[in-house]
């Protein structure tokens, strides 16, 4: 059995892995499983990924495996989003519809709607939350991608309660994302141009470029020192510099 220090450590270390395998349509047959334990064999810790496509969620696929080769599972998840995939498991036990808001096809997204016992509606802004039919009549529970912004939030939630009586909230923003977002607000607002570092992939970063950027200041997403280029800072004698999670 593995300590709580061992499996922070190999959480960590988790989290610079590309997967060795993945798990597709198809159920988890006995090929998958020798795959699997040859792979254990070869290695302490290996990944997996489990597709949108699956039949499982990646707890599923995770326990079914681990169960047939005799290995520990170590969850990967960020803390923050698993919390928020649980409480989404709670929340809709009863088969209430999930309205979440966030990138349809970001890889937190697609965990988060694989917790949900119910129908799912993804939208990404309110023009698309506008869009979807819902009924009044029904339940509902509305939660977010973490790393979304929490007064586009806040106010898409003032509307749909207005619509929807049997709604139910989720706060499911991380306070780190919403301190690095009000700090990039604030820095961008006292310089004439931002740069913000982290990986084009990652949607906190993104966040933080986009709420930048509607500063009105040139704002440049960079993952390495050599994008920068010194023209983009001719004349400007105020930069700001801030980074994402990831």
């Amino acid at each position: 059995m593995l300590t709580s220090k061992q499996r922070a450590a190999l959480r960590a270390a988790a989290n610079t892995l590309d997967p060795v395998f993945q798990v597709g349509k198809g159920e988890i047959d006995e090929m998958l499983i020798k795959s699997t334990a040859d792979c254990l064999a070869a290695r302490e810790l290996i990944k997996m990924k489990v597709l949108e496509t699956s039949m499982y969620n990646a707890k599923e696929a995770a326990a079914i495996l681990a169960e047939a080769t005799g290995a520990d599972v170590v969850d990967a998840t960020c803390p923050k989003v698993k919390r928020a995939q649980l409480a989404i498991e709670r929340a809709t036990r009863d088969g209430e519809e999930l309205l979440l808001f966030g990138e349809a096809d970001h890889p937190e997204v697609r965990g988060l709607v694989s917790y949900a016992h119910g129908p799912a509606h993804v939208f990404g802004s309110r023009d698309e939350l506008a869009a979807l039919h819902v009924d009044p009549e029904r339940s509902y529970v509305l939660a977010s991608q973490t790393t979304q912004d929490r007064s586009v939030f806040e106010q898409l939630e003032k509307e749909l309660r207005d619509r929807l009586p049997r709604l139910k909230v989720l706060a499911t923003i991380c306070d780190a994302t919403r301190e690095r977002q009000e700090e990039a607000r604030s820095i961008a607002a006292q310089v004439e141009a931002m740069v913000v570092v982290g990986g084009r992939q990652s949607g906190n970063t993104r966040r933080l470029a986009d709420l930048a950027a509607q500063s009105g200041i040139s704002t440049y997403h960079i993952e390495q020192a050599e994008e920068l280029r010194a023209e983009d800072f001719a004349g400007k004698t105020r930069v700001g510099l801030t980074a994402g999670a990831s």
